[in-house]
């Protein structure tokens, strides 16, 4: 009685979703209508926009990002990853590091040893499931299922494109035991601030002196898609 009840309230929650979608998608053709709806849905938004400083900053205040930890992404490391794909070997590679939403794990070598990605990530219902296998059980976590951690660059190669939205610092006195990238955005939406949560709680687990770099890419996504 108790499953039939859950599937119900499931199927109920469903068509409530879908005719949402209709509503706001319903001129549409064929193809955008079901882009549509699998993209509000998982509360993602088509439109990729440039943003200012200030919008980035009222995001990450809206996904709890310290502001001494935000970034935001230079539109130049496009030709920074343009440049590595001369090695048509790397394309695959390469293609990894454009996607909106990801988290690098780098120890104080600035070798990538954890990495996660949105299009190796799991779905549950309606969101991306980061946590497969309690992976974030750990610091740093374990390598997401499928994705190896490359060598295409490391971290001091990587950080000279994040550029600090409050206070300037000093990059070449970073010294630290790991450092831990979150590429995030406005257009993902709630998959943007689950993945901030996720890496947040994990970050209660670390023992040594960790840097964190919570980095929008609203911009760069906006000039490269």
């Amino acid at each position: 009685m108790k499953k039939k009840k859950k599937l119900i309230i499931w199927s109920i929650v469903l068509l409530v979703i879908i005719g949402i979608c209709v509503g706001m998608y319903y001129n549409r053709n064929k193809t955008g209508f079901i882009n549509g709806i699998f993209t509000v849905a998982f509360g993602v938004s088509e439109d990729v926009k440039e943003l200012g400083n200030q919008e980035i900053i009222e995001y990450s205040e809206k996904f709890k990002i310290p502001y001494n930890e935000l970034y935001q992404l230079d539109t130049a490391y496009s030709g920074f990853l343009i440049s590595l794909r001369k090695d048509t070997t790397l394309n695959a590679i390469v293609k990894n590091h454009y996607q909106p939403l990801q988290a690098m794990y780098f120890n104080k070598d600035g070798r990538l040893i954890s990495y996660y990605i949105n299009c190796y990530a799991e779905t549950s219902f309606l969101n991306l499931k980061w946590d497969a296998n309690n992976s974030f059980a750990v610091f740093p976590p374990l390598h997401q299922d499928g994705l190896e951690p490359d060598t295409l660059f490391n971290f001091f190669q990587f950080h000279k494109f994040f550029n600090k939205l409050s206070e300037k610092e000093d990059t070449t006195e970073y010294r630290y035991d790991n450092y831990v990238v979150v590429f995030w955005n406005a257009f993902m939406g709630r998959q943007s601030k689950r993945l901030i949560n996720i890496v947040q709680q994990n970050r209660k687990l670390a023992t040594g002196n960790v840097k964190y770099f919570f980095v929008d890419n609203d911009n760069f996504c906006y000039y490269f898609y």
